[in-house]
């Protein structure tokens, strides 16, 4: 994935999810971009542009187009959101502190950790190229140990079966001899 691409705020955002907006990656547009509106846009330029876009964008109009209903959920919501006054105040500074955390972060010489800005720790970055590579081996790893379980399982089977002349029968050559032993 392409790290340089544009970020914005998460879209669809909903207004107290911020904590879970924080450890997520964004989608490239925000809900003025969705609406085609500017940031400081009225409620009746944000309404006349919902009316609009959504007679252009409804799925009954565009019925072999498979994204529609997409676009206009998305399209929905973003309306929802700027609509509220109450939500909209709550979306954009979190836009803002959005804009503000990757602009640190790109400056920043650490590209894997970075301070989260409410609590003051350390988080590890999960948006990082990295990551991808992390599961990977993971993975590998994960699976490497259930191979190996399952190795050891298979030799046993096949010890018992082979030494011991059968599955469970105890009639093979070393039940011979240990039988003759006690005689």
């Amino acid at each position: 994935m392409n790290m340089n691409m544009k970020w914005s705020a998460l879209a669809p955002l909903k207004p107290l999810a911020y904590g879970f907006a924080q450890s997520v990656k964004w989608f490239s547009k925000t809900y003025y971009d969705i609406l085609k509106v500017k940031r400081n846009a009225t409620n009746k330029e944000i309404k006349d542009s919902y009316v609009k876009l959504s007679k252009e964008l409804h799925p009954d109009k565009r019925p072999n187009d498979e994204t529609s209903h997409a676009e206009f959920v998305k399209l929905t919501e973003a309306y929802t959101t700027l609509s509220k006054l109450e939500s909209r105040e709550i979306y954009d500074n979190q836009l803002n502190q959005l804009s503000n955390e990757r602009s640190a972060d790109s400056t920043s010489k650490n590209r894997f950790w970075h301070t989260d800005s409410f609590l003051g720790i350390y988080k590890f970055r999960i948006n990082q190229p990295i990551h991808g590579v992390l599961i990977a081996v993971v993975v590998l790893v994960a699976m490497l140990k259930i191979f190996l379980i399952i190795l050891k399982l298979a030799v046993i089977l096949l010890m018992l079966y082979f030494v011991g002349g059968g599955l469970f029968k105890m009639k093979g050559r070393w039940w011979k001899i240990l039988k003759n032993k006690k005689k």
